[in-house]
């Protein structure tokens, strides 16, 4: 027995020493966490259980990433997309030459792509249980529930995104909502004050994202590129701040009701005021 201790420890301690070796082989590498809010963790075929995410932290092909109550984190993938899920989200990172795939399972992510970091042909998708949303320059959003039937729900912003719902491929333009259950026909239509703050709605974060001034050519560069594609669209959030002072003059009489001393009251949307998301609403 002591002869077979001795020929197996060697053994063990050849794996404690290479292990983290070869769980790094076994990952490449599709982005990093920007923004991290609450709890987020990702499950990683090389590892036994979940790894909880941090602030900076790699995120891995095939990863599945999933969101707690309460918990919202951007990534940015490739240099390219900027990626926000809302709380009890889950999703899977995928990537083939020229297409990388954002799986979404169930819950709602916003998706910023920065069309100068495209290479031409490359695409990046956002794959539903029963939909295929493909773009390479926009802002949209997708949102997967999940009841007696599976319903996909795609909300436009800037640019165009090509949907395929049951091998059909529908266009998507801006202030434009898109949505399938199962496999019946879609419905769609333009983007109402209401349609579009709940399509906003779970996606803003008070957590600090990467900052263009901390240490290290590296981080400056990151800090850089999720400003470019935070700030480089800023029709986005311009129609969810309305000014009652300053609203165009009506078609037609309405009746609005009065507040205590004559003020009209009016419904106001408010925006993120600093969040740091390329879309925000409070």
């Amino acid at each position: 027995m002591a002869g077979l201790r001795y020929r197996t420890l060697p053994l063990f301690v050849l794996l404690a020493l290479c292990w983290p070796a070869l769980v790094q082989a076994q990952g490449t590498k599709a982005g990093v966490v920007t923004t991290l809010q609450g709890r987020v963790t990702a499950a990683r075929a090389a590892l036994l259980q979940p790894v909880a995410l941090k602030f900076k932290d790699d995120v891995f092909l095939n990863d599945r990433i999933v969101t707690d109550d309460r918990s919202v984190v951007r990534l940015l993938l490739g240099g390219k997309a900027l990626v926000t899920v809302r709380e009890r989200s889950t999703l899977t990172i995928t990537e083939l030459p020229g297409r990388s795939t954002i799986d979404l399972d169930s819950g709602k992510v916003a998706v910023a792509v920065d069309l100068d970091k495209m290479r031409p042909g490359d695409t990046i998708e956002v794959k539903t249980p029963n939909a295929v949303a493909a773009v390479r320059g926009t802002v949209f959003v997708v949102e997967v529930a999940r009841a007696a039937s599976v319903t996909s729900t795609f909300y436009g912003f800037t640019g165009q995104v090509l949907v395929t719902i049951a091998n059909q491929v529908f266009t998507l333009s801006p202030d434009t909502f898109l949505s399938a259950t199962g496999s019946q026909p879609p419905t769609s239509g333009t983007m109402t004050a209401d349609i579009r703050e709940q399509a906003l709605s779970g996606l803003q974060t008070g957590a600090q994202p990467v900052s263009a001034g901390q240490a290290g050519a590296k981080d400056q560069a990151l800090g850089s590129t999720v400003a470019t594609l935070a700030d480089a669209l800023p029709s986005v959030r311009t129609p969810l701040v309305v000014n009652p002072l300053t609203l165009p003059t009506p078609p037609m009489r309405v009746n609005v009701p009065l507040l205590p001393g004559g003020v009209r009251e009016f419904p106001v949307i408010r925006g993120g005021g600093g969040c740091g998301l390329p879309i925000c609403v409070d």
